[in-house]
């Protein structure tokens, strides 16, 4: 016989609960912990000099592997890239995750720009097509920080002419960048086109919270205002 201690079944749990169950919840808390990764990765990206533009000067005119044999030289000259590549995708992926988690990016402004400058410093020899992808994402997440910075806090701001300005104005620059990147010859254009439609939704959507919010909030005014005549007339 069931027991009331059973777990329900599945055709007894609400469409929503099983929803919320099955991916809202799981992705929260993937994403947290994802977040947890990055700050991990960041720690030591700072600790191993990544940030440190005299390391990375040293490390690209340094002669250091030039008598090891060919394989182990390849492997090093791989492992090189792969260290030059971490500072436009640390600061992609550190400064994209808090618009989705709707937190303060924990990457400053002083390490944002070091960390800008030694790829900077490293980018010539790079594979071109890979410089032209992280180029375009880098333009689309610093655009992105833009609008999470000055446009998310007028959503509450009384000054409605302004908000709609700003909502104009960063749909213009998202706009504008997507008629620059030419997704056909583009690396990992995929990647782009996603992160495009996400913000751009994002961008929308501040527009759509902020007239429900300018909406609802009379409607609710004029409720309680209602109920406390009605409270005062059976009183």
């Amino acid at each position: 016989m069931p027991d009331t201690r059973d777990p329900p079944l599945n055709h007894e749990i609400p469409a929503l609960e099983r929803w919320k169950r099955d991916v809202i919840e799981p992705t929260k808390r993937s994403e947290q912990m994802s977040w947890m990764v990055l700050s991990c990765a960041l720690a030591l990206a700072h600790e191993v000099g990544i940030f440190d533009k005299k390391s990375a000067l040293s490390g690209k005119s340094s002669g250091l592997f030039d008598n090891v044999k060919p394989d182990a030289k390849t492997y090093t000259e791989h492992l090189k890239i792969r260290r030059e590549r971490l500072p436009k995708l640390l600061y992609c992926f550190i400064n994209l995750m808090p618009s989705r988690l709707g937190c303060t990016s924990f990457m400053c402004p002083v390490s944002t720009g070091a960390l800008l400058e030694v790829d900077n410093v490293l980018s010539t020899d790079h594979n071109e097509q890979w410089q032209s992808f992280m180029n375009c994402w880098v333009e689309l997440t610093k655009l992105t920080k833009s609008i999470t910075d000055t446009l998310f806090p007028l959503m509450t701001a009384d000054d409605d002419e302004k908000f709609q300005n700003c909502l104009q104005e960063k749909q213009q620059l998202l706009s504008h960048w997507y008629t620059t990147v030419d997704f056909g010859n583009c690396q990992y254009e995929d990647i782009l086109f996603i992160e495009y439609q996400y913000l751009r939704v994002l961008t929308s959507s501040t527009g759509m919270q902020r007239v429900i919010t300018h909406y609802s909030q009379p409607q609710s005014v004029h409720n309680s205002r209602a109920h406390s005549n009605q409270t005062m007339s059976t009183a």
